[in-house]
């Protein structure tokens, strides 16, 4: 019997950088948005928890099926706060956890707006040739707007 690999907290930050972020800004150059990352996500499963905070423009540009429109729909940065049902901790070493869909609910919020989000995770298994490894995908939607699904994935190297 395999020891259990328990995922229990997750941690994934992708830092601005000087040559993406002219590319992912309105203005280039604005001072809050370079000392903050594009993308800081936390995932806490063992108490169902879900924190994102990221610059709007790059979530939608890193979405895999995201829209021109949906650019404007947020200000610069986005906090998002949601929670992951049921709260668990997930062995990474019990094959049912391959393809596991868990449900997320909460706010998307930029300071000005508030508005309701919901989802799902998925966690998937991929073999590769040099070890396996996993990735999360987040399907968020903003509730306040018809049509617009974050899809954003994380790897996760055990």
């Amino acid at each position: 019997m395999e020891k259990p690999l328990l995922l229990r907290q997750y941690e994934y930050e992708i830092p601005t950088s000087r040559v993406m972020l002219p590319a992912v800004t309105k203005e280039g150059n604005n001072n809050d948005t370079e000392n903050q990352p594009l993308l800081k996500v936390f995932f806490d499963f063992k108490n169902g928890h879900l924190k994102i905070e990221a610059d709007w423009q790059y979530m939608v540009f890193a979405s895999k099926y995201s829209e021109e429109a949906w650019i404007g729909y947020h200000e610069n940065r986005v906090s998002i706060d949601a929670s992951i049902y049921p709260a668990l901790s997930i062995n990474l070493n019990d094959s049912t956890c391959d393809g596991l869909v868990l449900p997320l609910e909460g706010y998307i919020e930029d300071g000005a707006i508030l508005s309701s989000c919901s989802g799902l995770l998925a966690l998937d298994k991929i073999s590769a040739s040099y070890e396996p490894h996993w990735k999360i995908t987040t399907y968020l939607c903003d509730l306040q707007f018809d049509n617009c699904e974050l899809n954003v994935q994380f790897p996760v190297y055990v």
